[in-house]
């Protein structure tokens, strides 16, 4: 597994994590949650300042903001045997991007459920993948299968792919 792919699946990761969603949405609206609340622009902030509504659309886009470059690794890689650690290494990209972002000198903006989330959405992808039929083969090797798979099978598969 080349090291400069997976630099580049972390940078992709990052550029997309970059986009904060509570920010715009601030400025689509008229509300800078920057101001409101604990001061954070994620979800929670939102649906503590400005209900549900709010909330679920800031959700809704910082997933999607994870799911968009996943997906696009997950199709360029597809017949890779390291697809699903370079969902890992992009998942990884999205979560610093998000969390550390470049242009707030690498500050912390949000640190709350947002890893989860994101890793959440990696590994749910990767198991509907592999259940529609585009996995990485005739088995399950994708992560999702990695970890539903219990004990010795699971460290197996992963000694197996180099985790």
């Amino acid at each position: 597994m080349p090291l400069l792919i997976r630099i580049i699946m972390i940078v992709i990761g990052y550029a997309f994590g970059l986009i904060q969603t509570g920010f715009f949405y601030g400025k689509i609206t008229g509300n800078d949650l920057r101001k409101e609340g604990s001061g954070n622009t994620g979800a929670t902030n939102a649906l503590r300042t400005h209900g549900i509504k709010a909330a679920l659309i800031i959700f809704f886009f910082d997933a999607l903001k994870a799911f968009i470059p996943c997906f696009a690794v997950r199709m360029f890689f597809k017949d890779d045997a390291y697809c699903f650690v370079y969902l890992l290494y992009t998942a990884l990209g999205v979560i610093l991007g998000n969390d550390y972002p470049v242009y707030l000198r690498f500050q912390p903006v949000q640190l709350s459920a947002d890893a989860g989330i994101k890793l959440g959405v990696v590994i749910l992808h990767d198991y509907a993948a592999d259940k529609a039929g585009v996995g990485l083969g005739g088995e399950d090797h994708g992560l999702a299968a990695l970890l539903l798979q219990p004990g010795p099978e699971l460290v197996r598969q992963g000694l197996a792919h180099g985790l």
